[in-house]
This record gives structure tokens, C-alpha cells and sequence, in this order.
């Protein structure tokens, strides 16, 4: 647990977000609450322009990549639809 000196920098989940959080010299003392993106949308097929799956693929490539594995990270699902499920039926979550 930590208390009232805990940094917790909410993001937006965009690429200048991923590119702070590598940077970082010092992460001690913070823990971020990212906001996982919308899958974008493909206008002109209208669907999704990927699948869940491979979008929270590419979503999990940069938080390794920029946070580091093993590291704490709140995830917020806010853009992702409750209803959304996983090719193997399981929730995104």
C-alpha cells in the first residue's frame, strides 16, 4: 500500500505518454493509471479496425516496453465495452 506521497499520473494511453513513462529515470514513488484507447474504428469497412485482441496486444507491448515488466500499473477500461470479449470468450480484463 502506499500513502499520501504516492504519485499517480493519469494517462491517456497516447505514444508521448509511453515515451515519458521510459524516460522516467526514477519510478519510485508512483504508480501510473493508464486508460487503455478505444480499438479504432474502420470508417469505410464500419467495424472495428482490429480486434480486441490484437489491440490489447499492441496496448501490452507498450506498457513493457515503456514501464518495464513487473512493475504496478492501474489499468482503466473505460473505452472498452463491457459486452467486449476475447477470442477464447474471456473478458478483456
Amino acid at each position: 500500500m502506499f500513502d499520501h506521497r504516492h504519485y499517480v499520473p493519469i494517462l491517456k494511453g497516447r505514444e508521448g505518454e509511453y515515451g515519458a513513462l521510459q524516460m522516467l529515470q526514477d519510478r519510485n514513488g508512483l504508480t501510473p493509471l493508464l486508460e487503455v484507447p478505444p480499438i479504432p474504428w474502420d470508417y469505410e469497412e464500419e467495424r472495428p479496425a482490429k480486434t480486441i485482441d490484437k489491440h490489447l496486444e499492441k496496448v501490452a507491448q507498450k506498457i513493457q516496453r515503456s514501464w518495464g515488466p513487473g512493475r504496478p500499473i492501474f489499468l482503466d477500461l473505460l473505452w472498452i465495452s463491457e459486452s467486449e470479449r476475447m477470442d477464447d470468450g474471456r473478458h478483456p480484463m
